[in-house]
């Protein structure tokens, strides 16, 4: 799970692994948000297994997602596909940041 403020973003990244516990290649990962009201995320141009979530303003709790494809042969020599999915919780609380904000009257004379 990740805590940020509703000004903050922060890295993260996804590994992958089977029930063994050993790394496991994978292909077309693809992120997302289940509330983009709460967080958005960009995924890294050169490396698509890290992200940047983003607090989109507002407070609250959400999840983010990763979706990937992990694909083994087949006794035929066929690829089999399997569907992998992920989720992680992110909560985004106030900032807390309270700003003055001076608005000034025309001019008179004294």
């Amino acid at each position: 799970m990740a805590q940020i403020s509703n000004i903050q973003d922060v890295d993260v990244s996804v590994a992958f692994e089977n029930n063994a516990g050993a790394a496991v290649a994978v292909r077309n990962i693809a992120w997302g948000s289940l509330d983009q009201t709460i967080v958005t995320v960009a995924v890294d141009a050169t490396d698509s297994s890290k992200a940047v979530v983003s607090a989109a303003g507002n407070v609250g709790s959400t999840k983010i997602f990763v979706d990937a494809e992990y694909v083994v042969a087949g006794a035929d020599g066929a690829e089999i596909v399997h569907p992998v999915h992920g989720e992680a919780d992110v909560d985004v609380t106030d900032s807390g940041v309270v700003f003055a904000n001076f608005t000034f009257g025309d001019p008179r004379n004294q």
